[in-house]
């Protein structure tokens, strides 16, 4: 076996025994307050591109629902400018019976007069104005 140390000897060889260190906080406290601010910074940025992207969805909706809007109002025009033709036909169809039937005409071709415009005056026609975009937009609740 060996020799015994000395207690000169000994002390000289020894290592130091490491002390535990402190944690210090302070360093560490500032990655943590930048690591926040980051954090927060993304999530503000995410909020503000989604917001634009919608804002964008939102436009392009609208232009669409305009343009059908304005589609089926040109359709509705359309269907009463006939509709108002239809009428005007009628009303002067009860004019020239009215007219012939005062004027006591009772010749072949007065009651032919008569005939087609009496049978003229039981046409009907009912007005249907249809608006599928209106209706699209009520059923999807779209109209805010």
């Amino acid at each position: 076996m060996g020799e015994p140390l000395d207690a000169s000897t000994s002390s000289e060889t020894r290592l130091p025994v490491p002390r535990p260190k402190r944690w210090d906080w302070r360093p560490k406290l500032r990655w943590f307050g930048a690591e926040i601010v980051v954090v927060v910074l993304g999530v503000l940025t995410a909020v503000g591109i989604n917001a634009w992207w919608q804002g964008q969805q939102d436009a392009a909706s609208e232009a669409n629902y305009l343009a059908l809007i304005s589609r089926d109002l040109g359709q509705m025009i359309d269907d009463l400018e006939s509709l108002e033709a239809f009428e005007t036909s009628q009303i002067e169809d009860g004019f020239a019976a009215y007219r012939t039937i005062s004027d006591g005409d009772r010749s072949p071709e007065g009651r032919a007069l008569i005939s087609d415009v009496v049978t003229n005056l039981t046409l009907r026609r009912t007005m249907r104005l249809t608006n599928p975009a209106y209706q699209d937009l009520l059923s999807t609740g779209n109209l805010d």
